[in-house]
């Protein structure tokens, strides 16, 4: 099979690769980016002053490629993902970090929904009769997903400090239907890594998370709003700067 050719003007995600015997992300990835001198620091001052927002895609391990835009807004922060099929994922979060509206797309099916005080609200229907569409409600923090739009949403609501812990209840939505159950899941930010590059260090967060009614651990690593790898996905292409802090 014939080599993926490299475009020079691309931030790209490699994985994975091992330093030596150092712990932690660094050991298992390596964020490589790729630009003539002098360029990235002219994108990162360009992205900071809303020019340019993290676009790229992200690589799941069934092979679908969902391709990705994510930015900062007003009162918060917003994704949209594309997947193969007319597959969508759309996540608005609020200045809490809150997801205050969530619309996702799969196999002639929608859900819409977000969050309204202590509960999740959201309402499914098949695409093709959106007027059939079921409300339902849980007590939870937001959604769940296979998206990484979901796991950095999460990520953000939490703000979490390095060594917290904190254990909440979320509504996981599969594929292909777009069906829903809750799940109980424990998060602990447990890595940060500063990468050097010519214009800033690009802070890394690592996260464990734990499902806690079948014990199941994993890992997601975040540079800023973009998700480097997680659990079933890795960044694949990013062609500019994640939205750093």
């Amino acid at each position: 099979m014939a080599a993926k050719r490299s475009d020079p003007n691309t931030t790209a995600y490699r994985a994975p690769t091992t330093v030596g015997d150092r712990p932690g992300w660094v050991q298992r990835h390596r964020l490589s980016l790729r630009y003539r001198p002098g360029e990235f620091r002219q994108t990162v001052e360009r992205s900071r002053r809303g020019l340019l927002v993290p676009t790229g895609s992200y690589l799941h391990s069934d092979g679908t490629t969902e391709r990705f835009q994510c930015a900062p807004g007003p009162a918060g922060w917003r994704y949209v993902g594309e997947l193969p099929d007319e597959g969508r994922v759309d996540v608005a979060v609020d200045s809490r970090g809150r997801p205050a509206r969530v619309e996702l797309r799969a196999g002639g099916w929608v859900l819409r929904g977000g969050v309204s005080g202590p509960e999740v609200i959201w309402l499914r229907a098949a695409a093709a009769d959106p007027a059939e569409a079921l409300e339902h409600s849980a007590a939870a923090a937001g959604f769940s997903g296979r998206s990484p739009g979901l796991l950095v949403a999460t990520a953000r609501s939490l703000r979490l400090a390095m060594g917290d812990t904190v254990r909440i209840r979320l509504v996981r939505v599969t594929d292909p239907v777009l069906a829903t159950v809750l799940v109980d899941q424990e998060w602990s930010l447990t890595e940060f890594v500063e990468h050097p590059t010519e214009s800033r260090p690009l802070p890394v967060e690592g996260y464990r998370i734990i499902d806690l009614a079948t014990g199941t651990t994993e890992r997601l690593h975040l540079c800023g709003d973009v998700a480097l790898s997680g659990p079933g996905v890795e960044l694949d292409t990013l062609r500019s700067p994640p939205t750093l802090p």
